[in-house]
């Protein structure tokens, strides 16, 4: 991972997004990681149709605990939390 993260940070968006397709892992927390990872990237890369399909995977994987804790968050001045 390491090795994608400066991929990405060198600018070479394309070959970071290369090696994270080529990884197969079992576990599904991995398994919705990695999906994030690529809907990030892809969404740099300006793919949002992939970007979306691989954010989804990685909610509907369900491996991540859920966020709390959210208290007063505000955007913009505007209480988002509601």
């Amino acid at each position: 991972m390491q090795r994608v993260f400066q991929l990405q940070q060198d600018g070479e968006l394309a070959k970071a997004i290369s090696q994270l397709e080529q990884l197969k892992p079992s576990a599904k927390y991995d398994q919705a990681y990695i999906a994030r990872m690529l809907g990030i990237y892809y969404w740099q890369d300006e793919q949002v149709a992939l970007s979306k399909a691989k954010l989804a995977e990685a909610v509907n994987l369900q491996a991540f605990p859920p966020t709390t804790g959210m208290g007063n968050a505000k955007y913009a001045g505007r209480n988002i939390t509601q």
